[in-house]
């Protein structure tokens, strides 16, 4: 046993002496894992008060939902408690929904794909600036991101004050990297150069600011789809004069090529709620498409839709198959059925309820553009060539 003991120290002493850097970035990783899911366990709290509309979102003590208990210290551990009460509350015995657990590890896996793809460590180490300020803006990015899906997965709506709140805060950094082309915060604009003068990026900045407004125009106030198109042609007339009146090319600039995204992907998106009556998808998802084409800009914006449905199409095909084959069993055993096999009465065809949010896949098209943009726009020039 002894032996045993110290033939493991002396491995892991070998290790430690070998592998220094691979060490410390694996114990990193996993402080991040566990430091973010403690805000995974607060964004739950976050999306059940947005809900409620509750005040004191940041303050107010958490609570069992159902017996309004407040819950100790110790129930509020990321995951380990849902564990170790078997997913009820510990003081009503009422079923907790595993979508809570599964948002806090969402969270930290999340976190740890930032540092991963995003964050240089050696730079934020020498307290590198724009290093700093991209490492929060990846944090707000990701925690805002967890909030909408995850509330649009439990009540099928995106709310509002977090879509606001993160879309200004992406078209402030997208304006800040047009002006500082250095930063490279968003790696989706790595490519943008800095030709354009401080005048001709202020103009696009400004013009993105009244699109911004022009969205929000038609996702609030509930016009009748003419007057929305209208707006769309307005400002699609708008980026035409600034393109061919002010020859300012767009398409090279990087809030221009933002904009143009985000027109592209909230046009589209709105074609679909128009033509279907809303049965499609929602005013939510126009929010994300907005999002969507400051993050990731005309040089991606197509592959992201395309990551989107993709990534829906697998999912959805899935949970249809699962829940078929899971009604189907239920339906075998039972007496009714196994009656109507012997008086050779035919059974009505399986309806089951197919509708799932379209918010999370946006996000999913976002984040695989972000990590791998390039690599799947190299796949698809490949394709595209043979």
């Amino acid at each position: 046993m002894a032996k045993v003991k110290n033939d493991f120290f002396d491995c892991f002493s070998y290790l430690l002496k070998t592998y220094p850097r691979f060490i410390m970035e694996i114990l990193l990783y996993i402080y991040i894992f566990i430091f973010w899911t403690t805000l995974g366990s607060f964004g739950s709290v976050v999306i059940s008060r947005l809900k409620e509309k509750k005040s004191g979102i940041v303050t107010g003590r958490s609570e069992c939902p159902l017996c309004k208990h407040r819950l100790a210290f110790y129930d509020l551990f990321p995951i380990f408690s849902y564990l170790s009460t078997g997913g009820k509350c510990r003081y009503c015995k009422a079923p907790i929904s595993p979508v809570y657990p599964l948002l806090e590890i969402t969270m930290g896996a999340l976190f740890i794909l930032t540092t991963y793809f995003f964050v240089d460590l050696q730079a934020m180490a020498l307290w590198d600036m724009w290093e700093v300020y991209k490492l929060c803006f990846y944090l707000l990015l990701d925690f805002w991101t967890i909030l909408y899906v995850f509330y649009d997965i439990l009540y099928f709506e995106i709310p509002d004050r977090v879509m606001a709140g993160l879309i200004a805060l992406t078209f402030g950094t997208v304006a800040l990297q047009t002006l500082f082309p250095e930063s490279q915060i968003l790696g989706t604009f790595k490519d943008f150069t800095g030709m354009f003068s401080l005048w001709e990026n202020l103009t696009i900045i400004g013009y993105g600011a009244l699109m911004i407004v022009a969205y929000y125009v038609i996702m609030i106030k509930g016009l009748d789809e003419k007057t929305d198109l209208l707006i769309l042609a307005l400002m699609l007339l708008g980026g035409f004069c600034l393109r061919f009146l002010l020859d300012i090319p767009l398409e090279e600039n990087i809030m221009g090529s933002a904009l143009i995204a985000s027109f592209g992907v909230f046009s589209f998106l709105f074609l679909q709620i128009v033509l279907s009556w809303g049965r499609w998808m929602g005013g939510g998802d126009l929010r994300i498409a907005v999002l969507m084409g400051l993050l990731v800009g005309g040089s991606f914006a197509f592959q992201s839709v395309m990551a989107s449905y993709i990534a829906w199409s697998i999912i959805w095909l899935g949970i249809i198959a699962y829940t078929k084959t899971k009604v189907h069993y239920k339906i075998q055993k039972s007496f009714t059925h196994k009656v109507k096999k012997i008086l050779h009465i035919k059974e009505k065809p399986i309806n089951i309820d197919t509708k799932i949010p379209f918010g999370p896949f946006l996000a999913i098209g976002i984040y695989v553009i972000l990590c791998y943009g390039e690599s799947l726009t190299s796949i698809l020039q490949d394709y595209l060539t043979l």
